[in-house]
């Protein structure tokens, strides 16, 4: 006579339990691994969200006659900052120059965290930038575009 349980093979039981066994270990491996992993960097102008070229125009205190930048300039749009270089800045500087965040005031490169702009906007085909409190004190940037639609592009951002 049989009951009505089923009676297992003994080796189908210990092999179940050794399948799981591994299993939790797997687990436990792929768990360690996930936490000793470490992050690669990637190369900080990857962090660059935007690209434009313009020419950047004297105005005011800021940008004057003699300023470095006036004419040909590319500007770089981060997560957290606008960068305002020549169009011959070299990629190592850049490089620098974000990992760094803001330079000192004789570098060729504008760093100008987006919290320190006050207002912004376009008028056909100039877009302009007014500073708050910034490393370059308060005043306003213009740069004439290529176009009135690259303006308005780039207002908005």
């Amino acid at each position: 006579q049989t009951n009505g349980n089923s009676s297992q093979d003994p080796s189908q039981s210990q092999s179940l339990t050794t399948q799981s066994q591994q299993q939790q270990q797997l687990q436990q491996q792929q768990q360690q691994q996930q936490q000793n992993l470490v992050l690669p960097c990637p190369p900080t102008t990857e962090h660059i969200l935007h690209t434009f070229d313009a020419t950047l125009i004297p105005h005011g205190t800021i940008i004057n006659r003699d300023h470095g930048l006036v004419g040909p300039t590319r500007l770089y749009f981060t997560t957290t900052d606008l960068y305002i270089t020549s169009v011959q800045c070299n990629r190592l500087d850049l490089k620098v120059t974000i990992t760094n965040q803001c330079p000192s005031k004789d570098r060729a490169i504008l760093c100008i965290p987006y919290f320190t702009i006050k207002n912004y906007g376009n008028r056909s085909n100039i877009f302009l930038i007014e500073l708050g409190k910034s490393n370059y004190g308060n005043g306003e940037i213009h740069m004439k575009c290529h176009s009135p639609s690259l303006a308005s592009t780039i207002h908005l951002l």
